[in-house]
């Protein structure tokens, strides 16, 4: 269930294994909600989805898979997001960097998938087949916007269709 979550959520080639963590490292009363409504596509995909902000975190639609999305500004125009699913036997919880612009109507992700090796450094433990767990958020965002800055190329482009 967790590589079929990931792919449904993220798709970068070359990596493999999510971020994740046993439980949601974003609180509710932290969660950032930008707009009520986001409709987006990514990139090589046919299917558009939308963010509906219920309660304390969005929902997406249409999903195959049940979808909780919380997120977390971390500076102009930059977030983690944290995606929470169930497919009824398991539950999933999946970080991704996004870096918005707004005028352009993209999304960039990054750091949504973890190198093969893994990542050998404090804040991060490995979590099997699960991919790599995220056991400080404060030094997730540290590698992903290190990531950002070394030039990496996103792992997926979101097309933001309208945002309300």
């Amino acid at each position: 269930m967790i590589i079929r979550f990931c792919a449904a959520l993220l798709a970068a080639a070359s990596l493999s294994g999510c971020f994740t963590s046993d439980a949601p490292l974003i609180d509710p009363d932290e969660a950032a909600f930008p707009f009520e409504t986001i409709v987006y596509q990514g990139e090589g995909r046919d299917e558009v989805q939308t963010l509906i902000r219920k309660g304390d975190a969005y929902v997406v639609e249409p999903a195959d898979i049940e979808m909780r999305v919380r997120f977390l500004a971390v500076g102009d125009d930059t977030y983690v997001a944290l995606a929470e699913g169930s497919d009824g036997d398991e539950t999933a919880v999946l970080y991704t960097f996004l870096k918005v612009d707004m005028a352009a109507m993209t999304a960039e992700s990054f750091a949504s998938m973890a190198p093969e090796d893994g990542i050998d450094r404090p804040g991060f433990s490995d979590c099997g087949d699960r991919g790599t767990c995220v056991d400080d958020l404060d030094v997730y965002i540290a590698y992903a916007q290190a990531r950002v800055a070394a030039g990496d190329l996103p792992d997926i482009v979101y097309t933001i269709i309208s945002a309300e």
